[in-house]
């Protein structure tokens, strides 16, 4: 999670953060899928600046030939709202985004290398409902396919933080408690919670794991289908 000025719950970005205005392109256009293959489009992230325009470009990738698919990670996010108040860049193109990916980008983005994701959004051309069943209809695979599932919760607050504190000292006793090392796995989250002394817990970091909880992406059904496929999952 990331600290963002001007960051809220609703996805409606404050009008100075706008770049619709700023980078002027031509609107993109999305090509045609192969339909009658198990196809997806893979977006390619570009390294830069924190301060740089977002920018990447599309490419189609195949079920059928997966030795040779790019390795790839998976956004799990919300839309946080339909206005498409920003942009990207693609393929020196632009395509309008809501501003929660906006953030999302802008967090997930790295400044050395290029970053392979999938995400639903840029992936999928949503004006097109025949692609979109045909998509959808592999979200499951394309889930269970990515290295990495990236788990964007929002902007991080100071309760946020809290409950990331809460979280750690949580995973620090599950991992003491003569459970094995290797898996790496949470036990039951309650059974785990009940060996962290009480003592160490602060009321902000109740709080903050309250606040966290209420985020809107713990209330999307799709997170279960999105997380339960994850070979690992990174929030």
């Amino acid at each position: 999670m990331q600290h963002t000025s001007g960051a809220d719950e609703s996805g409606r970005a404050p009008p100075e953060l706008s770049d619709l205005v700023r980078h002027k392109f031509e609107a993109f256009t999305y090509p045609p899928i192969d339909l009658d293959r198990r196809a997806i489009r893979l977006f390619r992230l570009h390294c830069a600046a924190e301060t740089e325009v977002l920018s990447g470009d599309l490419f189609d990738a195949y079920f059928e030939d997966r030795e040779n698919m790019i390795p790839f990670e998976a956004l799990s996010y919300t839309w946080g709202g339909t206005e498409l108040t920003h942009s990207l860049s693609i393929n020196g193109a632009r395509l309008p985004i809501t501003y929660n990916l906006h953030l999302a980008l802008q967090h997930v983005r790295q400044w050395h290398q290029d970053r392979y994701l999938w995400i639903d959004a840029i992936c999928i051309n949503q004006g097109n409902d025949k692609e979109r069943g045909h998509q959808v209809a592999q979200m499951g695979s394309i889930y269970k396919a990515a290295q990495c599932v990236v788990c964007w919760l929002g902007p991080a607050t100071d309760e946020t933080d809290a409950a990331m504190e809460f979280l750690q000292l949580i995973q620090r006793e599950s991992l003491g408690n003569d459970r094995p090392r290797c898996s790496r796995q949470w036990a039951e989250l309650r059974s785990v919670a009940q060996a962290v002394d009480q003592s160490n817990l602060r009321r902000s970091q109740r709080q903050g794991l309250a606040a966290l909880l209420q985020r809107e992406w713990f209330k999307r059904v799709w997170i279960i289908q999105e997380v339960a496929n994850a070979q690992t999952a990174q929030v």
